[in-house]
């Protein structure tokens, strides 16, 4: 990426800022949730462009998966995480897990 390139993309970031910025006048939290899936097995193919998770019985790109958390990413927003309890399965619902393919 050329310094001219980061720039604009700064630039995008800030604007980002400044919508955040607005929204919080009137709101304290903002509430998303980390994951559209429970805990899966984890797919490490090396091109993450090439993974897919199945949802539903339908295949979708693994980067998918990260629509909701990168809402805080961009304008450096501070986030965490908070497990809201277990699937029927014993999945954790709103939180991390890694579940190694076996």
């Amino acid at each position: 990426m050329s310094h001219h390139e980061w720039m604009a993309a700064e630039i995008g970031r800030a604007r980002l800022r400044q919508q955040w910025r607005a929204l919080f006048r009137e709101f304290d939290v903002v509430l998303c949730p980390p994951c559209s899936v429970l805990a899966f097995p984890h797919d490490h193919m090396e091109d993450q462009e090439d993974r897919r998770i199945d949802i539903d019985g339908t295949a979708f790109p693994y980067l998918s998966l990260i629509v909701w958390s990168t809402a805080a990413t961009p304008p450096g927003l501070p986030a965490t995480v908070i497990p809201i309890g277990r699937s029927p399965a014993g999945l954790p619902i709103g939180g991390a897990d890694y579940r190694p393919i076996s």
